[in-house]
């Protein structure tokens, strides 16, 4: 946990601040949680359309089992073996930035988007002698499987930067945001929870939320030594 990182019981007792709500006669901690889940969803929709890489990580095939929105996922389904001709994704994957190999001498192995309707991925995947791996290129199907071709004669370690979407928060976590987005959580959550009980404040909670988002937005900037370059779409959105 970061200190600056909001945590469920913060955010629970904030909309109850905001909403002079100190018991559970009105609303309760479950109803309170799920319109502040609703909100992250909400404030995470915004900052991704900022194009601006939050929410961004990365994992390796060599990372052993990791818990990703409550699942067990084993990293090494990201490892290109011979003859392999698919890879399964990690569960909160929602768009792919880079791919890497990390294989010692493989490291100049190139992947490369390509649709798969695409005549070149389709003359690629009818090759069907494996053969030294210099460039890849992939699509993804169905939620989570990423397909690739040409079949590699080498297993290949790999890296994954991707966007991953954040969880609903239970009891014991924390809002992996940065602040001030929190604030904006909040707002938007009390507001809902307002709405719900036909409060007229609710209307400016709504507006206080969208404050917080875009007065965030609007003093960050990701980066600020180099152009922003505006790439073709190699993301894959779930």
């Amino acid at each position: 946990m970061s200190a600056y990182q909001r945590s469920y019981t913060e955010l629970i007792q904030s909309c109850r601040d905001n909403t002079n709500e100190q018991t559970t006669d009105a609303f309760s901690d479950a109803l309170i949680a799920r319109f502040v889940n609703r909100a992250k969803d909400r404030v995470w929709n915004e900052v991704r359309r900022a194009q601006q890489d939050y929410f961004l990580k990365s994992l390796a095939s060599t990372a052993g089992s990791q818990t990703l929105l409550g699942q067990t996922y084993a990293a090494s389904s990201l490892q290109i073996t011979a003859g392999a001709t698919e890879l399964t994704l990690p569960h909160d994957l929602v768009a792919i930035k880079y791919l890497e190999a990390i294989t010692s001498g493989y490291e100049t192995v190139k992947f490369r988007h390509v649709d798969l309707a695409e005549a070149e991925f389709r003359r690629l995947r009818e090759i069907t002698t494996n053969s030294t791996p210099t460039e890849f290129v992939w699509d993804v199907i169905n939620e989570r499987t990423f397909i690739f071709a040409p079949t590699s004669d080498t297993v290949l370690d790999t890296r994954l930067f991707y966007f991953f979407k954040i969880g609903d928060l239970v009891s014991g976590d924390t809002l992996q945001m940065p602040p001030p987005l929190d604030h904006g959580v909040e707002a938007y959550a009390t507001s809902e929870l307002l709405l719900g009980d036909y409060a007229p404040e609710a209307a400016a909670w709504e507006q206080k939320g969208r404050s917080w988002v875009s007065e965030f937005l609007g003093a960050t900037f990701r980066q600020s030594t180099d152009p922003v370059i505006v790439e073709s779409a190699d993301a894959f959105a779930g």
